[in-house]
């Protein structure tokens, strides 16, 4: 007899934040789980980045955090489970590089259901990935800036085992120490597969760093090219006043900026 729970996808999903309490309840250690980037301002109950400690911040960097809103790898690299009974062996681990976009269409394609026309979206059907028939995945992701620089801009490219650091710093510590928010015009450059404590970047004299540079820099420009192509419409706020914001004050959708201010504008 099948019941509803053998016929259900469960996909978990850590968002970058403490594992205090995880190790509490699971009663497994720092390293085991330390790669869901803790929140370096709450100190010991932050928990541990595991390897992924971001390295070269604090010896070269000025210090500060390297762990949660940095594009440092403990600051969005997330451990993932997925439960699919009949359809995901269990017990069996993937190193493919899959991001939370994916979700959406991977669950639109389990689904056989259909995405809308005229978009491109930034994730990819994995559903091969976690059945096991594939383990062809990104081969380039890009990590947006919290703390660490412009919010929203790119601050990091990753490009299968190398990622390219465009900022560093401007992140506080547990100590309150805060690194100097750098903007690298010649990006830092880190093989994850043998350093995943980014501690020690490519030589920018080196081949291998020029090679690398020049394709996660290619892949940012098309990924910008992208941006401003796609799902974009031009308005003239000019054209009407409806756009322009309310204050009355008996409205339960207007905000009004000041309490002096007339009942409507």
């Amino acid at each position: 007899t099948h019941t509803t729970g053998d016929n259900t996808l469960v996909w978990f999903m850590s968002e970058s934040h403490n594992t205090y309490c995880k190790e509490q309840h699971t009663g497994l250690d720092h390293e085991s789980i330390g790669d869901n980037g803790p929140w370096e301002v709450k100190c010991q109950l932050a928990g541990s980045p595991g390897p992924y400690t971001g390295s070269w911040q604090r010896t070269a960097g000025g210090g500060g955090s390297a762990s949660k809103t940095t594009v440092w790898e403990a600051g969005h690299r997330v451990p993932s489970i997925v439960r699919w009974p009949g359809r995901i062996k269990a017990g069996s681990v993937s190193t493919a590089l899959v991001s939370a976009l994916d979700v959406l269409p991977t669950l639109v394609s389990l689904t056989n259901s259909t995405l809308p026309l005229h978009r491109h979206l930034d994730g990819m059907d994995v559903s091969d990935i976690l059945t096991g028939r594939s383990q062809k995945a990104h081969q380039v992701l890009f990590h947006p800036n919290c703390d660490a620089g412009p919010d929203g801009e790119i601050g990091a490219v990753r490009v299968g085992k190398y990622k390219a650091v465009l900022y560093t710093g401007g992140v506080p510590d547990c100590s309150g120490t805060i690194g100097p928010l750098v903007h690298h015009t010649s990006p830092l450059i880190f093989n994850l597969a043998v350093d995943p404590r980014e501690s020690s970047p490519l030589d920018p004299e080196q081949k291998q760093y020029q090679d690398v540079l020049r394709v996660t820099s290619q892949a940012l420009a098309d990924l910008l090219q992208d941006i401003r192509e796609d799902n974009t419409s031009t308005v003239d706020y000019s054209s009407s006043s409806d756009p322009n914001p309310c204050c009355d004050k008996n409205s339960e959708i207007c905000r009004c900026p000041q309490d002096d201010l007339p009942g409507t504008c």
